[in-house]
């Protein structure tokens, strides 16, 4: 009896060792795999998501429209990303007035719809956005009331190589002055 005991454990320990081996490769295998898909991927080197609103007000005393632009931009991807420039680009846009609501004309502009009124670039702050970091920023823009134009507020993230990482369009309502009776 201890003879087939000894004689089975020699069969089958074998196998055993050897199923055991087997599954230890294809498991380093699936993860050097997904490891590197994770890190290295091509699809995964972009990941800006940017958050923004903004809030106009009228300032009597100067008689201009104050308006403030928040934005938020994460890094949503697994790779730090760097961030060389940001180009900020005010463009002014005809509108008209729709039951109360002033609405741009046309979705993208030509260069007889839209004039460029600003434009700047400049080196940012946070230059490299590790993933799942934030960066907040808000910006003033001063505007003269008229009812017949509106902004355009464009603003673009750049790399080294000067290539867009992303960037995002804003159409911002008409400076209005309050009407006093």
């Amino acid at each position: 009896m201890k003879y087939k005991k000894t004689r089975l454990l020699q069969f089958y320990l074998p196998i055993i060792n050897q199923g055991l081996q087997i599954i230890a490769l294809l498991t380093a295998a699936l993860w050097a795999i997904w490891n590197w898909h994770q890190w290295n991927s091509d699809s995964l080197n972009t990941g800006i998501n940017v958050d923004f609103d903004y809030k106009s007000k009228w300032l009597p005393s100067e008689k201009v429209c104050r308006y403030d632009v928040n934005f938020e931009v994460i890094n949503m991807g697994k790779k730090r990303i760097d961030i060389s420039s940001e180009v900020l680009e005010m463009i002014k846009a005809p509108t008209f007035n729709f039951d109360n609501h002033y609405m741009h004309i046309g979705g993208y502009l030509n260069d007889k719809e839209g004039e460029s009124i600003y434009e700047k670039e400049q080196s940012i702050y946070v230059s490299k956005l590790d993933p799942e970091e934030r960066y907040i920023k808000t910006i003033s823009v001063f505007a003269k009331p008229d009812e017949e134009f509106g902004f355009i507020f464009e603003y673009k993230f750049m790399d080294e190589d000067d290539q867009m990482l992303h960037g995002f369009k804003l159409e911002l309502d008409p400076c209005v002055a309050p009407k006093f009776k």
